[in-house]
């Protein structure tokens, strides 16, 4: 997902919050944890070719979940 200029504009805060979110759907799409452009290994709960995407999200869910983050899988 491209950087917005409106973006920048936001509070510190809010952005930061953000483009956390975009690393965890990032994780969650492509199996790649950190930042766009990244190179590692997957994390086998969210290996694109050995998980559906369906339990990617269950996945992350539970993970963001155990650490203090209430999160559903939708």
């Amino acid at each position: 997902m491209p950087q917005l200029d409106w973006l920048q504009s936001l509070p510190e805060a809010v952005r930061e919050r953000a483009l956390a979110w975009e690393r965890h759907v990032r994780e969650v799409e492509t199996g790649q944890p950190g930042e766009p452009g990244a190179a590692g290994p997957r994390r086998a709960e969210y290996d694109p070719l050995t998980r559906t995407l369906a339990q990617c999200e269950e996945a992350k869910a539970a993970e963001l979940s155990a650490a203090g983050m209430p999160t559903p899988a939708r």
